[in-house]
């Protein structure tokens, strides 16, 4: 069940902000080349982005403390490895301002 900051509509509205339609989250093909290539699983934290599409895509509930959310560097190695080019930095920025939280930097693409 989605909280009170994720009411209906959110997910589109996150993937709108990071740049993104929802049609571009369904090409993903889940091949986690992008997880392969996230600094944050050198920190020993597993993370798979394609999951955090996985779940926008389908409006499931994305909390603060996904680690993706809290520990995602935004260095782009995930952009530039995924075929489809989907700017998961980008994602996890809008869905970090939507949540409340500080975001430090600008966009590199938008």
């Amino acid at each position: 069940m989605n909280s009170k900051n994720q009411e209906a509509g959110w997910s589109e509205r996150i993937i709108e902000l990071a740049g993104h339609k929802r049609e571009d989250f369904s090409v993903c093909l889940g091949c986690k080349i992008c997880a392969s290539v996230c600094t944050v699983n050198d920190l020993d934290i597993p993370v798979n982005p394609q999951e955090m599409l996985a779940d926008l895509f389908l409006g499931r509930e994305i909390v603060k403390d996904h680690p993706l959310v809290r520990y995602c560097t935004s260095c782009y190695r995930c952009a530039g490895a995924c075929p489809w080019q989907i700017r998961i930095p980008e994602v996890v920025r809008a869905v970090k301002e939507s949540l409340g939280m500080k975001v430090a930097g600008r966009s590199v693409f938008i």
